[in-house]
């Protein structure tokens, strides 16, 4: 009997042993992520930074000389084309030349600072007080942007009243280094995203691009950067004046392209560049590749792959003729 129960105890070590081989074997055995190739269209593009902005504007100006009685807006209002501005009284030469000196003090003093202020004290209030009044109406649908002078205020002819600025045209005005802004031209297609909408992608096209570049600030020091205006093309989904925008400008595109993300690519010491193919899904192979224009999508392959072919990511575990377990998650281009 203790023969057989020592027989059996050997049994069960060696099967004990067999499986915590196989285990540790299988263990052994890297998992890795991977992407089927197939050709896409690649592309190339521009990313920049800028600020939500009204497109259209209008300064409302003082035809005549004229005084302000009474605002009815304030800055920030948003207003209909034909809503009252504010009440004033229209002055103009010919009355100023009726007062006499007092004609000639307030021409002066107009010709001197473009505006006067009047205490209701004065007696130029007085007499403003007794003219036929008017409304200054608001010519076009916006919101007010700047309010450019007080109740009680005179103004000379061509003085600034207040100013206004389309709600339903907004633009997105980004900043782009001399290094990139060559590959910019008008017309092209851009994808517009940012933290007060980033459950949202919009899309936009470059409409100007400024003929001279600025200075700006930056943490290198100063920068030359070109303005480039965007025009959202459904801008009324979410977009606000004041909005910080994040902008990826498509500036080439390649159609049938394969193209592999830049983790996926490897290069040994002499320069070579390659890659790991998984084969069977199930053994690591080294592919010598040769490689063309980098892209937003990855690296583009124009030799050594072929299209269907299973490329491992992140391929740092890997060595050529080593077996593989491909987990299940996988990218595949299209």
């Amino acid at each position: 009997m203790k023969k057989y129960g020592v027989l059996l105890l050997g049994t069960v070590l060696v099967i004990l042993g067999i499986m915590a081989g196989g285990y540790w074997y299988s263990s052994s055995i890297p998992e890795v992520k991977t992407m089927v190739l197939h050709p896409q269209t690649a592309h190339q593009t521009v990313y920049c930074m800028g600020e939500v902005e009204r497109n259209g504007s209008e300064t409302v100006k003082a035809e005549e000389i004229l005084w302000i009685e009474k605002w009815y807006v304030e800055k920030g209002d948003e207003v209909a084309k034909g809503e009252p501005l504010c009440q004033v009284v229209m002055v103009g030469e010919d009355r100023i030349a009726e007062m006499g000196d007092y004609g000639d003090t307030l021409r002066s003093a107009l010709m001197t600072a473009g505006r006067i202020h009047l205490d209701k004290s004065q007696t130029w209030y007085k007499f403003m007080a007794l003219e036929e009044r008017t409304t200054i109406l608001s010519p076009m649908n916006g919101t007010v942007t700047d309010v450019c002078a007080e109740e009680s205020d005179i103004l000379n002819e061509g003085e600034k009243v207040c100013s206004l600025a389309d709600n339903e045209n907004l633009v997105v005005r980004v900043s782009i280094s001399e290094k990139k802004i060559a590959a910019v031209f008008c017309g092209q297609y851009a994808l517009l995203s940012g933290e007060a909408f980033r459950d949202t992608t919009l899309s936009a096209n470059v409409s100007r691009i400024s003929s001279s570049a600025v200075t700006q600030a930056s943490t290198a020091g100063k920068d030359s950067v070109f303005e480039v205006i965007l025009i959202p093309e459904d801008p009324d989904q979410v977009l606000k004046p004041g909005y910080g925008a994040r902008a990826e400008i498509i500036t080439a595109e390649k159609e049938n392209c394969l193209v592999i993300p830049m983790e996926a690519l490897c290069q040994d010491e002499e320069g070579t560049s390659y890659v790991f193919v998984a084969e069977n899904n199930q053994t690591a192979v080294r592919r010598d590749v040769e490689t063309g224009e980098e892209y937003k999508e990855g690296m583009e392959i124009t030799g050594g792959l072929l299209d269907g072919e299973r490329i491992i990511l992140e391929p740092e575990n890997c060595r050529s003729g080593s077996p593989v377990y491909c987990v299940k998650e996988e990218k595949t281009t299209a």
